[in-house]
């Protein structure tokens, strides 16, 4: 699942989406940064590169766990958000409005059952036959599958092969399985040469005693050096650095971490890390105070001998889009002397007299530092990979016009070996995501083989379709809806498949049941007999790829095993997938999508009302606060100048103060608003309740609205 953009840490993400009310359903996002390439017989493809997280998987899901729920939106399937008919020319709209509860109408179970005949016994699709998908797809010589690597080129051609084996036709572009697009990659550290930092007119030793952080901006500063002890404004809290200081224009130096670290009367989590000991949330802090660089130092406590807890290393230099400002990473030995003999501050005490008092402790220098940082950021072609299955009969034309087409997708990306959204942020291990998602990617193919040798009971096409570049914020599929194979308003409904590999207990969330008047039914009378238990969503929002369907007013369900502890780390591997439940789940899936890609009429899509539920609360690094909006964010790259809406939630704050899909946030409140970490944390400095301005951009011009906050359901 999606993480956070520059990822993702995934903490925007989650933030940014609508939440739903299941502690099992995803979120993506990030803790410093939220974040490919296809495969078959036609030759000519080329490599792909990566990176990026948000208010809501990430996102995908989105440092912070961008599973821990997911948060917003005015109405994204209306032109007019404000209008009294959202469904007025609608194409997937009947006459029926929104439906009330979870069973509006009956399913033909004789129906699906003659849909799936000779699909299902024996097993159409098998624990056996996914294990040797996600086997390959998984392997440690994948590395990981991160947008950019060879790995991840590797694994497109081996589902376009998955895909012209199974006798389905080619959908990409110029007649291949590929659909490429552009995107801006991760961070590049640049030589020594174009690297350099003075404390005092002192040089500290490049690679040694500091390095950059990924999420820097490349440049050059020269101003005088402001402490500002950890770095941290917490007025709701009692404490802040910041208070009373001006660094406007200035570099601050801070300690890592927080007061009280190992106090677990701390009000900052006690002994657990709190989200403002995030290094881009410091990043943001220091930017929104008026600083132009940041200098993060190890902390004594934490790095020197002999109460070392940490090793005293450099953190590493991962994608990440940039924050705004320049910021590196020192060691405590290599800054400890530079440090004081150069501006006179003794850290060990000063961190003593903080962490024992919990007061601020910062001071100007009166001293200068002259940094210099050299970053490269560059773009790179990524690529989706699309077949389709034909119906054996008719004119393909003219069934798609009038019985439209389905999606069934699932995104093949992962982490590589984990850039900023990993949750072992210092790791640098393969993360072979065997549940996020060789899962889901396994599912979609074996449902694509299972289907095609039935194409003679199909009344519509099928898409399937692995996205890439889902972990840096789904924009796999957002940009296959920006240039679809049909006309968006001919894709009778998408089924998305993300994380499916760890069922417990047999049950398993299947989302967007509130997007069409027959999908509570049909997934209830789908489910008779496969010994699983449905935990039903209603929400077609959410962090991965069903999002950018549902956001073009397309009937979405996809299926979700939930959020486990290995999620986005080096150990989500095949041996922790279970099987058997694959296989249940396999049974369901197939009588899900043959009963909509043969049954004679297609979906009749529905609003569906959002349920707004808490994240986890509290001040934890993983929390997303308990503030909502209701904004949806497409994830397209505006080169720092903002958040980008795909849509907002129907009856959220978003759509009461009149923003509207399309829009582009600039500001909330005090906050300049760059990028989706902006928005997450700007976001989170507010409480529901609080009225504050926001700033759009709309059609080009600049626009002002007031929103009143809302607070997440527990």
């Amino acid at each position: 699942m999606h993480r956070l953009t520059s990822p993702l840490v995934l903490l925007a993400l989650c933030a940014l989406l609508p939440a739903t009310a299941s502690a099992q359903e995803p979120d993506k996002a990030p803790d410093s940064a939220p974040a490919s390439a296809p495969a078959s017989a036609p030759a000519s493809a080329p490599a792909s590169a990566p990176a990026s997280a948000p208010e809501g998987h990430g996102t995908h899901h989105h440092g912070v766990d961008p599973h821990a729920a997911n948060p917003h939106g005015v109405n994204p399937h209306a032109a007019n958000p404000h209008a009294a008919n959202p469904h007025a020319g609608n194409p997937h709209a009947g006459m029926g409005g929104e439906i009330e509860g979870l069973s509006s109408i009956e399913i033909d179970a004789a129906l699906m059952k003659g849909a799936v005949e000779g699909l299902e016994g024996p097993q159409a699709i098998t624990a056996v036959d996914m294990q040797v998908d996600v086997r390959y797809l998984a392997d440690d010589a994948r590395q990981g599958r991160g947008v950019g690597t060879e790995g991840l080129e590797l694994s497109a051609q081996y589902i376009a092969k998955r895909f012209k084996d199974a006798g389905l036709e080619p959908a990409g572009d110029d007649g291949t399985f590929f659909q490429n697009f552009d995107i801006t990659v991760g961070a590049e550290l640049e030589g020594a040469k174009k690297q350099a930092l003075t404390l005092a007119g002192r040089k500290a030793a490049f690679a040694k005693a500091w390095r950059p952080f990924a999420f820097s901006t490349a440049g050059q500063a020269q101003a005088e050096v402001v402490f500002v002890g950890y770095g941290i404004s917490a007025p709701e809290l009692g404490y802040d650095d910041y208070e009373g200081l001006d660094v406007k224009g200035k570099i601050v130096l801070m300690m890592r971490h927080e007061p009280g670290r190992t106090d677990a009367d701390s009000p900052f989590n006690g002994t657990e890390p709190s989200r403002y000991s995030e290094l881009r949330y410091k990043a943001h802090v220091a930017r929104k105070n008026g600083a132009v660089a940041m200098i993060v130092v190890n902390d004594p406590a934490s790095y020197a001998k002999p109460s070392r807890k940490d090793p005293d290393s450099l953190y590493a230099f991962k994608d990440s889009s940039d924050a705004g400002l320049l910021a590196v990473h020192m060691t405590y030995k290599g800054a400890s002397k530079l440090i004081k003999s150069g501006l006179g501050l003794d850290l060990p005490t000063l961190q003593g007299r903080i962490d024992k008092d919990h007061k601020p402790a910062s001071k100007a220098t009166g001293k200068e530092a002259a940094l210099t940082v050299g970053i490269t950021r560059g773009t790179a072609t990524v690529r989706n990979v699309v077949a389709v299955l034909k119906p054996s009969s008719g004119d393909f034309d003219t069934t798609v016009r009038r019985q439209g087409a389905l999606v069934v997708g699932a995104h093949y990306d992962h982490l590589g070996k984990g850039d900023s959204s990993s949750r072992r942020p210092g790791s640098d291990a393969v993360h072979n995501g065997a549940d996020d998602n060789a899962s889901g990617t396994s599912m979609m193919m074996e449902l694509a083989q299972a289907l095609a040798a039935h194409r003679d009971k199909l009344q519509r096409p099928i898409y399937f379709v692995a996205f890439t570049a889902e972990e840096v914020g789904l924009r796999g599929s957002q940009h296959f809806v920006d240039n679809p194979p049909v006309p968006t308003e001919k894709i009778a409904a998408m089924i998305n498949f993300d994380m499916i590999g760890r069922l417990r207990d047999d049950t398993i969330t299947v989302g967007g049941l509130g997007t069409a008047r027959e999908f509570p039914a049909l997934i209830d009378t789908a489910a008779q007999g496969t010994g699983l238990t449905i935990s039903p969503r209603r929400d077609g929002f959410g962090p991965s790829d069903h999002a950018s369907f549902y956001g073009r007013q397309i009937p979405v369900m996809y299926f979700f095993t939930g959020v486990h502890d290995l999620y986005h780390t080096p150990d989500d591997d095949i041996d922790t997938l279970n099987f058997d439940g694959l296989e249940k789940i396999g049974a369901l899936a197939l009588r899900v999508v043959s009963h909509l890609a043969m049954a004679p009429q297609r979906p009749f899509y529905t609003l569906a009302d959002s349920v707004v539920a808490g994240d986890k609360g509290g001040t934890g690094s993983r929390s997303y606060g308990k503030t909502y909006l209701g904004t949806v964010p497409s994830f397209d790259d505006t080169g720092g100048k903002g958040v980008k809406l795909q849509g907002v939630r129907h009856g959220s704050p978003a759509q009461r103060a009149g923003i509207q899909a399309g829009d582009i946030i600039i500001g909330m409140g005090d906050a300049q608003i760059k990028d989706l970490y902006d928005f997450t944390y700007a976001l989170r400095d507010h409480k529901p309740g609080d009225v504050v301005k926001i700033r759009v951009m709309r059609q080009g011009k600049p626009v002002e609205v007031t929103a009143t906050l809302e607070g997440r359901k527990e």
